[in-house]
């Protein structure tokens, strides 16, 4: 029925090995007379993939035609109301890149004219000893070569292909400082495994199942990865301390989702998966949604999170999420304890930003929104799905608000420098404190003494009832704070309690109370601003201010 033509089973993945390109036209090589008409790209790109011979299609937003075809030509033009798709295999194993050329290692002493793309393709398959090749659509000419040689570089008018099967069973390295001879000891739909001579062989099964499991993880929340779907991830021991990772996008290491860990041994201990669970962060960072890049990657000015805060909270909760709980709570413990000197010294990123963001926004579902919505509207070089530049203070709040879907920037304006206030509310729980981020709820004495040690280097406003005050009394001299709230509720307070009582304000209303604490939050903020405008951090200046102007406005509904 419909097309006529022999279907094949429709695969679970709906689509997810076709690579999609915007504003671009496939002509000739149809497979039907005629269009079909389908309601959307997502039902084309099925109704190719479930027609055997169809490699490619094209699909008109406005009209709604489908053209499913046989190969992809000459790679295509660009055209308007046109969203084209084809499969990275569209040359039996072979992987496309586009806008790509690979120099030199060529099979023969001058190019091949063929007709397009798929011709050159099947030039190198029927060549013996030809594993890529590069195609110029423009002169037709075809270059078979014997490997991809460092990988190449980019160019227009030029689309390459490489045997996607080129890392097989032995895996010679050829970056950096690497040059072991690996071999494959694991492989599977989600993982390749590489081993250096001198990794012992009875840590197969165990990191092989926690790879395994981790990638699968991270492709079911974090999108796709380029065309392959594996990891390639390789062990080493005794040698190549630390580890590194390298993009689908990468001629450095063979065009491959990679991870390579040094030093060792990896035996199955608590621990012993952080540093692979760290490069598989920078995948996600680098790579997810089929992106190209990091805007945070690095330290201010040049990135946000450098070498790398964000996978603190990616470990947490990817040990979280494959139930390997004991792992999570000791990695939660010792990110708590770090302290970094960016974006100022003594900074606790884990403890005071990304914990409490990740908690209050969703969990999991706060870190995948943040790298789907940088994916949908971060700013990318023209035609290309790589990020145009390093994000700022600013668009760093912006995104993670975003993807906490709350108010989140308070948090980090305070906690990212040491001079921040924080207002520690003693068993004032009724207060109308949604608009103050600043407040941190203490329940019990106990409770407040230690987080006012936590917080010994922010400026501390404490707010409490007066009998409380009456047990405060004690140990105020104690603690270091700025100012001090009392809401009277009939106590007759000692004036003669201290020093401390020269910072005291005496309220007698709820309203009184929380227009004071506006006031002072509004004031914070103000100055904090003007610390960073001083410091030449102008997004976070001018979060600042938005932010005093905020707690300003909010004071208006306690008048």
């Amino acid at each position: 029925m419909g097309l006529g033509l022999p279907q094949r089973p429709l695969s679970a993945k709906t689509c997810g090995n076709f690579l999609r390109k915007d504003d671009w036209d496939i002509p000739g090589n149809d497979m039907l007379p005629s269009p079909v008409q389908l309601s959307d790209y997502t039902s084309c790109c099925i109704r190719c993939q479930t027609t055997l011979g169809c490699k490619a299609f094209a699909y008109s937003p406005s009209t709604k035609q489908c053209w499913p075809k046989t190969s992809t030509g000459d790679g295509g033009k660009p055209e308007g109301d046109r969203i084209s798709g084809y499969s990275p295999n569209v040359c039996g194993g072979f992987i496309r890149k586009d806008d790509w050329d690979i120099p030199g290692n060529d099979l023969l002493p001058s190019s091949v004219q063929v007709s397009d793309y798929a011709g050159c393709c099947v030039k190198c398959q029927t060549t013996s000893g030809c594993n890529a090749f590069a195609y110029s659509p423009s002169t037709k000419e075809c270059w078979p070569k014997t490997s991809i040689g460092n990988g190449g570089f980019s160019r227009s008018d030029r689309i390459s292909g490489f045997d996607g099967g080129i890392v097989g069973a032995t895996w010679k390295e050829h970056w950096f400082d690497h040059n072991q001879l690996l071999t494959r000891v694991y492989y599977g739909s989600d993982l390749a495994l590489y081993y250096d001579s001198d990794v012992d062989r009875s840590t197969i099964p165990y990191i092989s199942k926690y790879l395994s499991d981790a990638w699968r993880y991270v492709k079911r929340n974090y999108g796709s990865f380029g065309p392959d779907e594996r990891l390639y991830a390789i062990f080493h021991t005794g040698k190549y301390g630390g580890g590194h990772p390298s993009y689908y996008y990468s001629a450095s290491h063979d065009f491959k989702n990679v991870i390579d860990q040094g030093a060792g041994p990896w035996f199955e201990d608590l621990g012993s998966m952080d540093i692979p669970t760290h490069e598989i962060f920078h995948i996600v960072e680098m790579a997810s949604f089929n992106t190209q890049g990091s805007p945070g990657f690095g330290n201010p000015p040049n990135g946000i999170w450098g070498d790398s805060k964000m996978a603190e909270i990616f470990g947490y909760d990817l040990y979280k999420g494959l139930g390997l709980m004991v792992e999570a709570e000791r990695a939660k413990i010792l990110s708590l304890a770090n302290s970094d000197n960016f974006p100022r010294p003594n900074t606790y990123w884990f403890r005071d930003w990304l914990f409490p963001w990740y908690t209050q926004g969703g969990e999991t579902r706060a870190l995948v929104n943040f790298f789907r919505l940088l994916a949908q509207y971060f700013p990318k070089h023209p035609g290309t799905n790589r990020y145009a530049r390093s994000m700022n203070w600013g668009e760093f709040i912006h995104f993670s608000s975003g993807a906490a879907e709350y108010n989140s920037d308070i948090f980090l304006l305070v906690d990212t420098n040491p001079k921040s206030a924080k207002i520690l509310l003693l068993e004032l729980s009724n207060l109308q404190i949604k608009e103050l981020k600043l407040i941190v709820q203490c329940p019990t004495i106990d409770d407040l003494l230690i987080k006012s040690k936590i917080y010994k280097e922010c400026i501390l406003i404490i707010a409490c009832t007066s009998d409380k005050c009456i047990e405060l009394a004690s140990i105020l001299p104690d603690i270091s704070f700025d100012t001090l709230y009392v809401l009277n509720n009939g106590e007759k307070i000692n004036e003669t309690f201290g020093s401390w009582w020269n910072k005291t304000t005496v309220v007698y209303t709820e309203k009184q109370l929380m227009r004071h604490l506006c006031t002072k939050s509004m004031l914070c903020y103000y100055n904090e601003g003007l610390q960073h405008q001083k410091n030449g951090d102008m997004g976070l200046s001018n979060a600042c201010m938005i932010d005093s102007l905020r707690a300003l406005d909010y004071s208006a509904k306690f008048i």
